[in-house]
C-alpha cells in the first residue's frame, strides 16, 4: 500500500515538473529564436551559434513566389497585412496576379520586386503556398529554407523531398494540425506555432469540396438524400455545413462508429470524407466495400486523401474535379479552398504574416540546429490510435487536409 502511494506521488511530481518545463518553453519560444528552453540546456558552442544569429544585422532574404501548383489561385500575403518585417522581403512580380494586385502595392510597403528566377537565386528562404513543382527544381539552391504546405511525408511530395535531401534544404510544413521542420530526413514539431492556427482553411476545404463536387456531379440533393460524413474535424464540419443546406438526412461517423458506417454504406447517396489515413495501405473503405455502395453514389474526399481512406482513388483537379468508376462518382481535388480564392486569401494573409513573414525566419534554422544536436528521436507523424475495421487495424488522422 505504501509503495503504491509513493508511486502515485512520484508520477504526479514528474507531471508537474514536465508541465512547468513545457509552459516555460512556450514562453521562452517567443524571445529565444523559437527554440525555447532548449537554449538553456544546450552546449556552449550551440549557444554561441544561436546568439550570433540573433545579433546579425543583415536581414534574411525571404522570397515569396506565386505557386505554380495546378489551379492554385490563393495569395498568401496581401499588401494591407504587411508591417515592419524582420526579413528582407523579395516578392515575385506575378505574386498577386490572381487578385489583380499590382507589384507596386508591395513595393510601396517596403518589399523588393523581382522575377521568379531572381527570387530563387537571391533569397535564403522561399515561401510557396503549395508544393514547389518540378519546373522550379532547377532554380533551387543548396541550403535554402523552403516554407509552405509541403506535406513532406505524403506521397505527392516524395520527389521534392528527395531533391531537398540532395540539396540539404530545410523544409517547413505549415500543416494546420502539426507544423514541422524537416531536415536530412528528420522531422520535429514547431513549438511556437499553435495547433489549429489555420483551422478555417480546412473548414473552407470542406465547404468548397462539397459545393464544387455537387456542381460537377450535376445533381442537386433532395430532402430525402442520405449523406454520411466521416470524422468531426474542421474539414468534416465544413462539409456538413455545406450539405446541410440541401438535406437534413445526415449522419456523422467517428472512430468508434466506423463499423456502423460500413454496415450502412449501401444506403447512402453521398459520402463526405474528412479523414486522412496513415499509412495509405490502411484503408477505411476498401475496393470490396466500394462494390456495396449504392449505384451513382458520390464520394467527396474533402481531405484529399487519394488512395488512402478510399482504396484505389486518385487525385483530380479544379478543371477536372470528378471521375466515374464502376458506377460511382469520385471528387479528389487537393486544393479545393482555391475555389474561393478571394475569401481564403483574406483569411490566410494576416495569419501567415504574423507567423511567417514578419518574424525572423532564422528561428526555423535555430530550431533545426537545436533538434539536430539533441538525442531526441524523430517525431511520429501518425497518432497511433488504432481501431478495428473489418478485422484489420486502421490508423486514422482526423482534421487533416491537403490544403
Amino acid at each position: 500500500m505504501q509503495s503504491t502511494i509513493f508511486r502515485f506521488f512520484k508520477i504526479a511530481l514528474c507531471k508537474c515538473v514536465w508541465n512547468f518545463i513545457r509552459l516555460s518553453s512556450r514562453r521562452l519560444c517567443k524571445t529565444n529564436g523559437g527554440i525555447g528552453i532548449g537554449i538553456i540546456f544546450a552546449d556552449k558552442e550551440f549557444q554561441a551559434l544561436i546568439f550570433q544569429r540573433q545579433k546579425e544585422t543583415k536581414d534574411m532574404r525571404l522570397g515569396l513566389i506565386r505557386p505554380d501548383f495546378p489551379g492554385e489561385r490563393r495569395v498568401a500575403l496581401l499588401p494591407q497585412d504587411m508591417r515592419t518585417s524582420e526579413n528582407h522581403l523579395v516578392i515575385d512580380e506575378k505574386f498577386g496576379d490572381t487578385l489583380g494586385i499590382p507589384p507596386d502595392e508591395y513595393r510601396r510597403r517596403g518589399a523588393q520586386i523581382a522575377t521568379r528566377q531572381e527570387v530563387f537565386s537571391s533569397c535564403d528562404a522561399i515561401f510557396s503556398l503549395k508544393l514547389i513543382q518540378p519546373e522550379d527544381y532547377r532554380h533551387l539552391r543548396k541550403g535554402q529554407l523552403i516554407i509552405g504546405w509541403t506535406h513532406p511525408h505524403e506521397a505527392p511530395s516524395a520527389e521534392f523531398m528527395q531533391i531537398a535531401k540532395e540539396l540539404a534544404l530545410t523544409v517547413v510544413d505549415i500543416d494546420n494540425i502539426s507544423p514541422t521542420v524537416t531536415f536530412n530526413g528528420q522531422t520535429c514539431k514547431i513549438p511556437f506555432i499553435p495547433r489549429d492556427f489555420l483551422w478555417k482553411n480546412s473548414f473552407y476545404a470542406g465547404v468548397a469540396s462539397v459545393q464544387h463536387a455537387l456542381l460537377s456531379w450535376g445533381k442537386l440533393p433532395e430532402p430525402a438524400t442520405r449523406v454520411a460524413v466521416l470524422s468531426s474535424g474542421n474539414v468534416a464540419q465544413g462539409g456538413y455545413w455545406a450539405i446541410s443546406k440541401f438535406t437534413s438526412d445526415i449522419r456523422m461517423f467517428y472512430r468508434k462508429t466506423m463499423s456502423e458506417f460500413l454496415a450502412e454504406l449501401p444506403s447512402f447517396d453521398i459520402v463526405i470524407n474528412g479523414i486522412e489515413t496513415f499509412p495509405h495501405s490502411n484503408h477505411v473503405i476498401s475496393r470490396d466495400e466500394l462494390k456495396r455502395a449504392k449505384p451513382g453514389c458520390l464520394f467527396i474526399d474533402a481531405s484529399a486523401d487519394a488512395g488512402g481512406t478510399i482504396e484505389g482513388t486518385h487525385y483530380t483537379s479544379l478543371l477536372n474535379p470528378v471521375y466515374w468508376e464502376n458506377g460511382h462518382c469520385f471528387y479528389e481535388v487537393p486544393n479545393s479552398p482555391s475555389f474561393y480564392f478571394q475569401t481564403v486569401s483574406s483569411y490566410l494573409s494576416p495569419i501567415l504574416s504574423h507567423y511567417f513573414f514578419m518574424p525572423d525566419v532564422r528561428r526555423f534554422l535555430d530550431l533545426r540546429d537545436w533538434y539536430c544536436r539533441t538525442s531526441f528521436k524523430p517525431m511520429k507523424i501518425a497518432r497511433h490510435k488504432m481501431r478495428r475495421n473489418s478485422g484489420r487495424p486502421v490508423e486514422i488522422l482526423e482534421n487533416v487536409s491537403l490544403a
